[in-house]
């Protein structure tokens, strides 16, 4: 719970929604951090630690405890499938609804214990979730449209600035991304690229301070430190486009750029299978979808850009986000 993260800092938001629809809300966390929440909210953190799972489920029971036997529980556990799978034998023999949010491609074995004990899965989209069945629920991201109105016009002069945010870690696949950017400068294109984002955990710090070096000799590559999720409007604001290289789930980021009227780069099956592409999938790359983006007149691109925003606000807002969340958790009591 931080609004100052900037991959988890719209949790505290969403809680904000939950609250307006509950007499009380008990949220069990990883860490605290900066975070505003409503009167009828009670926070308690577990200072989870990843090299210490022992200690750290022995804290984690000691705060579920307090109110695991309340009346009338449900339980919504929020991209936390480890510490879902440590109280759901517990929930079921309770008769507790328990409900897990995974958006995520890969599988884990925590998810499937999870998915065997616990009342459901929700996700984001129909290919964010490994496990598919009826006790699978999409039901899109939960983004707020106010935080990312329309951008008023499309940065085409040189030079060009692409953009990607999200975590430094090999499933992003950054590489890539640089060498579709040298691809496309090689055609005579001036362009800069800039990755905004820090490593997702400590595993990674190697390998992103290795991808970094052996680019720091490019003056057109810029790397910067992950900033807080309210900044991401100003920053996409000055970019030609989202360039995105990740090929599981359907990132969060894609659809804040679309619904910012920022053009996206991608060849990510799940966003291209909503939203479409600027070229042929038939031959999809980054850089064939960049020029295809790029040869396309700017009246084309704007009423697509347009299109692509009203499909991301009707399905991933986060008006939309708690409405189905709160009818699936009603179907559970």
């Amino acid at each position: 719970m931080d609004s100052s993260d900037g991959i988890f800092g719209h949790q505290v938001q969403s809680v904000w929604e939950l609250a307006q629809h509950f007499e009380r809300v008990y949220v069990v966390t990883g860490s605290i951090g900066d975070m505003r929440i409503p009167s009828n909210t009670y926070v308690t953190s577990t200072y989870w630690e990843s090299g210490a799972r022992l200690m750290s489920s022995i804290r984690f029971y000691r705060q579920v405890l307090r109110f695991i036997f309340k009346k009338d529980l449900v339980i919504f556990s929020h991209m936390t499938e480890v510490q879902s799978a440590l109280i759901a034998p517990l929930t079921r023999i309770l008769r507790i609804p328990h409900w897990l949010w995974y958006a995520h491609a890969q599988k884990s074995k925590f998810l499937t214990w999870d998915h065997f004990f616990l009342s459901g899965i929700v996700t984001s989209s129909p290919g964010s979730c490994p496990i598919k069945g009826d006790r699978v629920h999409p039901i899109g991201q939960a983004i707020d449209p106010r935080m990312f109105p329309p951008r008023n016009s499309l940065k085409q002069r040189e030079p060009i600035k692409l953009l990607h945010f999200g975590r430094f870690d090999p499933s992003k696949n950054i590489p890539g991304i640089i060498q579709s950017c040298l691809d496309i400068r090689s055609k005579g294109i001036d362009l800069e690229f800039l990755q905004v984002g820090r490593s997702s955990n400590k595993k990674y710090e190697k390998l992103s301070s290795e991808i970094i070096e052996s680019y720091s000799n490019l003056a057109w590559i810029n790397f910067s430190d992950s900033v807080v999720r309210s900044e991401l409007p100003s920053i996409l604001d000055d970019a030609y486009a989202f360039i995105h290289n990740f090929q599981g789930s359907l990132d969060k980021t894609l659809i804040e750029a679309t619904m910012h009227a920022v053009p996206v780069l991608t060849v990510n099956l799940e966003y291209l299978q909503i939203f479409g592409s600027w070229g042929d999938l038939k031959d999809l790359t980054l850089s064939s979808e960049f020029w295809a983006l790029y040869n396309l007149p700017q009246v084309e691109i704007y009423s697509e850009l347009q299109r692509r925003r009203e499909l991301a606000i009707s399905a991933h807002s986060l008006d939309h986000w708690t409405r189905s969340l709160i009818q699936i958790l009603g179907i559970s009591t």
